[in-house]
């Protein structure tokens, strides 16, 4: 039987609700699988200050992954909420065009 970890955020609760109806669906066998699934604390939402937010994530990722690893979890994985990935893509969008924009500024310049 695998064993997997999952880290999660304290306020997700999409992941177990997911998990369950993929079971149920026959997409997981419940003989061959089974997951552990640790909530990860944090002090300020992601709202409030990301940096904060996720330095305290990293911060429990550590303590939790102890935790898994006394269970002796064959994998662990990190899960997110889609908005906190969004909000990753368009800084990263953003950053790209922003790169884009001083590459094209010393295209100018050297001409």
């Amino acid at each position: 039987m695998k064993k997997i970890g999952l880290l999660i955020p304290k306020t997700n609760l999409t992941v177990e609700y997911e998990l369950q109806m993929l079971f149920s669906k026959g997409y997981f066998d419940i003989e061959k699988s089974v997951f552990y699934i640790s909530k990860l604390d944090y002090k300020k939402n992601y709202k409030e200050d990301k940096s904060k937010f996720l330095e305290d994530l990293a911060t429990d990722i550590n303590n939790k992954k102890k935790d898994l690893e006394y269970l002796d979890v064959d994998y662990n994985a990190f899960f997110c909420t889609t908005s906190a990935l969004e909000n990753v893509v368009k800084e990263v969008k953003r950053s790209k065009r922003n790169s884009r924009k001083s590459l094209d500024k010393e295209k100018v310049v050297k001409k």
